[in-house]
């Protein structure tokens, strides 16, 4: 079963930018510490990546 916790790259991105106290124990998750205009221009950013991988399948597959 899969649970979807967020639905879009800005919620992904929010976030890790407020990350919350671990309910117990410690966590290693820091704030990204961006504002909103940042957040705006990284999500702008990786939506210019479409292209399809120029490579040889081989050097996509996991080693053996």
């Amino acid at each position: 079963m899969n649970v979807v916790q967020f639905t879009t790259l800005e919620q992904v991105l929010n976030h890790y930018n407020t990350v919350l106290a671990a309910p117990f124990g410690h966590s290693e998750l820091e704030p990204l510490h961006v504002n909103q205009q940042q957040i705006e221009q990284i999500i702008a950013s990786l939506k210019t990546i479409d292209s399809p991988i120029n490579t040889p399948t081989q050097w996509l597959l996991a080693p053996k």
